[in-house]
């Protein structure tokens, strides 16, 4: 290499080094269901660094169908719009603000995945490429949009999932979501058949609330049934491990997994 050869590649370097995240604008919205309305937060890349039709995630928060919003996940979908994928974090009934049941905040999540998809050329995203997500209760939400509309994503990206399971080892949840909604059975060890889209599962090994033997049952019905289910467990974590105010590490670390899931061919 020619010292010119080498001095244009020492100023490439540095401006590569010298970039900085590319800039997102967040815009919210609401949308309306059986009488309620929430709150929908956008997160948009910059269309000049990443053009043409983007990806698309849609973020649930966790909180038993009782506790939370939409900012649990606005760390997730900052850093997803920072690297070219649309995000959206959403508000849906919860039994703090509005008595509601957990059937009501699956009915709410089916009305966003609906909103999200409608919303697909005016936010440039590409319809194939929309996944759902959420973490917990919001995992069972983002499961359940799925069913409930007959639309299914082009994947799930699912942390510490709340999964429906009966066997003696497990803790039952039932008593807090039911085991239908709408006619349609809740996220259960037995729910993902053939045809499901691919799925990640981030659990911690230590969940009080979702044990490590109901996720890995989950994922061993859902491979034994030819779906591409990975999961991934942390070691000595417990529930909610992935969110950014509870460990930064592992925030980094699940939301690294996410952009590597959705950046798939």
């Amino acid at each position: 290499m020619t010292p010119e050869e080498l001095k244009k590649k020492q100023e490439a370097t540095v401006r590569r080094q010298s970039q900085r995240a590319a800039a997102v604008t967040c815009e919210t919205i609401t949308y309306e269901n059986e009488g309620s309305t929430h709150a929908v937060d956008v997160y948009h890349p910059d269309p000049e660094v990443f053009p043409g039709k983007r990806p698309g995630i849609l973020f649930f928060f966790g909180g038993g169908f009782a506790l939370g919003c939409r900012h649990a996940f606005r760390e997730q979908a900052q850093i997803c719009a920072e690297n070219g994928i649309v995000a959206a974090t959403a508000d849906y009934r919860i039994y703090t603000e509005h008595g509601s049941k957990a059937r009501d905040s699956f009915s709410d999540g089916a009305a966003v995945w609906k909103l999200f998809r409608e919303k697909a050329d005016d936010w440039n995203m590409d319809p194939e490429k929309l996944f759902l997500s959420g973490g917990s209760a919001g995992a069972m939400i983002a499961f359940m949009c799925g069913q409930m509309t007959g639309v299914q994503p082009a994947g799930y990206v699912m942390f510490n999932p709340g999964i429906l399971d009966d066997a003696p080892d497990a803790n039952n949840i039932v008593n807090i979501s039911g085991a239908q909604a709408d006619g349609f059975d809740v996220i259960n060890t037995e729910s993902l058949k053939q045809g499901t889209p691919k799925m990640l599962v981030m659990h911690g090994e230590k969940d009080h609330i979702i044990l490590k033997n109901t996720v890995e049952r989950f994922v061993r019905y859902g491979k034994e049934n030819g779906v591409d289910v990975r999961l991934k467990l942390y070691p000595g974590m417990d529930h909610g491990f992935y969110n950014f105010n509870r460990s930064r590490p592992h925030f980094y670390m699940t939301i690294g997994e996410t952009l590597s899931f959705i950046g798939e061919d």
